[in-house]
């Protein structure tokens, strides 16, 4: 079947914009946070932590309270690996988990941007020209704590300094995103234990482009980790070098 020459195209989907991928990645973390509030939910979310989806030959059995979130956009696995990363902090923060250690929860740094929903994001630029509006808003989401900066601020907190923090986080960004992502569990759970904060949405952004933008994600992260820590081997035991003597 021809068609008439004036008949009109078949309407596309509009393509994405950055701020739409970013409004996406705070929604899916809150909607994830109120599917954490029943623990039966909260534990199959944390099932698949640090695994492929190829270990669930049936099924992710987080499917059922996820899909609806993740199924028109890309890079489902980080989606499911983030998701059970507030699993497991949601179970640590409440009690279930004996093996925590209670540390004092650090308030969000001064300088961090803290996740507003969309409509709060767009009060915040106001009547501005649209190309004004969406270069304040990815400077407002950029300020945000990648995961390099959250490392760097748990090393402070622990006695052994920033260096084993830093080979860690080194090594993590060699890796290719099949063998990165399992590995994130272990190292967030230092993170976490040291009462430091992991914005999620960011770490979300971050894993969800990690095979076509790891250059330069990796040295967001190791900028923010550098900058953010002790110098190396000047850990809270380290000696510290004796003072000038004036008299001499």
């Amino acid at each position: 079947m021809t068609l008439a020459p004036d008949t009109p195209p078949a309407p596309q989907q509009a393509a994405r914009s950055a701020q739409d991928y970013r409004d996406h990645y705070d929604s899916f973390v809150a909607q994830v946070r109120a599917l954490c509030t029943a623990p039966a939910v909260r534990r199959t979310l944390e099932s698949g932590r640090g695994r492929d989806l190829r270990d669930f030959p049936h099924g992710h059995p987080a499917h059922r309270y996820l899909i609806r979130h993740v199924h028109s956009w890309p890079a489902q696995r980080a989606h499911y690996t983030v998701a059970a990363l507030i699993a497991s902090q949601t179970r640590r923060i409440s009690g279930d988990d004996p093996t925590t250690v209670h540390v004092p929860r650090q308030a969000p740094p001064p300088d961090a941007a803290t996740p507003t929903a969309p409509a709060a994001a767009a009060n915040e630029t106001g009547d501005l020209p649209t190309a004004v509006a969406a270069a304040q808003a990815a400077r407002l989401w950029w300020r945000r704590p990648n995961l390099g900066r959250s490392l760097a601020e748990a090393a402070q907190r622990r006695s052994s300094g920033a260096a084993p923090m830093a080979s860690r986080m080194e090594l993590l960004l060699r890796l290719p995103s099949h063998t990165m992502q399992p590995r994130l569990p272990g190292l967030c759970r230092l993170v976490m234990d040291s009462g430091v904060r992991i914005d999620w949405a960011v770490l979300l952004s971050d894993l969800s482009t990690w095979e076509t933008r790891r250059s330069q994600i990796a040295n967001r992260w190791k900028e923010a980790f550098y900058l953010h820590s002790d110098p190396l081997g000047a850990g809270p035991d380290a000696p510290t070098a004796p003072a000038d003597n004036p008299t001499a």
